[in-house]
């Protein structure tokens, strides 16, 4: 059995012990066939056990042992994904939503619609928030061999495949007044050049890959071209430039957008 965390980006492996295997098997002394009969206490202990070695608030999602057996007496190895339970924070002095949003790496509008009644203006410290699970920044079905990892810090992407570094890019962040997020997010859309009203710019080979409030989405895309014509940051990249997105050189955009499938996910560290 292997189960992939694409938070952590963390792969286990187990394998069923000989000592058990063997009692499942059986041989018929007339035919001398070989038979497999699986015990279901053995499973879901098994599994209990394999379970409670991903630690404290992960679990196997959509957990099916008949499944599993299907897949080994198909000969093959059962593979699950690892999901993340829901959490709470406890609010500290001189903490606001928007600094607790950050830390955590999720934005507001998930805090307050887990929070009945929470706004910007009521939260307090020593309130207890529950804290949705980080798999609701991870809508679609993983791209499990590929990864995009963003460090803020350095102003450096390293985008992977199967395991492998397979280009490495300058970017710029967002400003200190509009920040990146850190977090575990995904590609979402693609859309070839998207239009951002709130500054008058377009985006090339723009990939949405959080909503930092509903309807509004960050994301990684090229350098911005005013719509009265001037190209933004080109000078500027390897320094925060941008309001939230992560912004490349026109190449590199357009390569890493027809390269990233929706799915693939997008980890950005401070």
């Amino acid at each position: 059995l292997t189960a992939y965390d694409p938070i952590e980006n963390e792969t286990f492996i187990w394998s069923v012990p000989i000592e058990m295997k063997r009692t499942w098997v059986s041989v018929n002394p007339d035919d001398h066939s070989v038979n497999m009969t699986y015990q279901e206490n053995d499973i879901t202990n098994m599994l209990n056990t394999w379970q409670a070695e991903l630690g404290d608030e992960r679990s196997f999602l959509n957990l099916n042992p008949e499944k599993i057996i299907e897949d080994w007496e198909k000969g093959e190895t059962a593979d699950l994904m690892v999901q993340h339970d829901p959490t709470t924070y406890q609010v500290t002095s001189g903490e606001s939503l928007w600094s607790i949003s950050l830390k955590l790496g999720m934005p507001m509008y998930h805090i307050m619609e887990a929070n009945e009644g929470l706004t910007t203006n009521n939260i307090q410290a020593g309130m207890v928030l529950d804290i949705p699970s980080r798999d609701i920044l991870l809508p679609l079905p993983v791209v499990q061999n590929k990864r995009i990892v963003i460090d803020i810090s350095e102003q450096r992407m390293t985008v992977y495949e199967d395991g492998d570094v397979r280009n490495t890019y300058i970017v710029s962040t967002g400003v200190s007044d509009s920040p990146t997020m850190a977090g575990v997010f995904q590609v979402q859309t693609h859309e070839l050049n998207a239009y951002a009203s709130n500054w008058d710019l377009y985006m090339p080979h723009f990939m949405g890959i959080y909503e930092a409030w509903p309807g509004f989405m960050n994301g990684i895309h090229g350098l911005p071209l005013l719509s009265g014509g001037g190209r933004l940051w080109a000078s500027t990249l390897g320094s925060p430039a941008s309001y939230g997105c992560i912004i490349l050189d026109l190449g590199a955009a357009e390569d890493l957008y027809n390269w990233a499938d929706p799915g693939v996910v997008v980890e950005i560290r401070r």
